[in-house]
């Protein structure tokens, strides 16, 4: 679900300023989850792919937020293509 992961990280990296102004909460895996399924009630061609993968790519992200924090890793970045 690498659409996921990339909107994820695009958010968490370009708009979480903005998100814990709007909400007063931190932008993490319970808030992109709740996100995900407002997406999936809102559009059908994301609810037409299983949630089980859709909440792994926020788990990825999450941890890899983690490590990077705890200085075990880089900055998360978008996954490599496969060829």
């Amino acid at each position: 679900m690498r659409l996921v992961y990339n909107l994820a990280l695009e958010q968490r990296r370009d708009w979480w300023r903005h998100y814990r102004r709007q909400t007063g909460n931190r932008l993490n895996y319970i808030a992109q989850a709740r996100e995900l399924t407002a997406l999936r009630a809102a559009f059908d061609w994301i609810a037409a792919v299983h949630v089980t993968p859709q909440q792994q790519a926020l788990r990825d992200l999450d941890k890899a937020y983690a490590n990077f924090f705890a200085g075990r890793a880089g900055y998360p970045s978008r996954p490599a293509r496969r060829a």
